[in-house]
């Protein structure tokens, strides 16, 4: 089995076809989105973050949920 780690389109396609079993729903424009407004919300003091790593949902995906990750690259 061949699993995938991005969420890209190909990746997506893969699944769908059968030629890949799973992959992960990365999603770099909403990582990045996600960078700048908590930059953004530090610097104006709108906000403090309560921890150094913050994160978003990656889940993994296979067949039976693909269709619910939206290929950002």
């Amino acid at each position: 089995k061949i699993l995938g780690n991005g969420g890209s389109a190909a990746g997506i396609t893969g699944i769908k076809n059968g030629s890949i079993y799973g992959d992960v729903c990365y999603k770099p424009v909403d990582e990045g989105a996600k960078a700048l407004d908590t930059l953004y919300t530090q610097i104006t003091g709108k906000t403090t973050a309560s921890h150094k790593v913050l994160t978003y949902n990656t889940p993994a995906i296979t067949l039976a949920n693909v269709d619910q990750c939206v290929a950002q690259w």
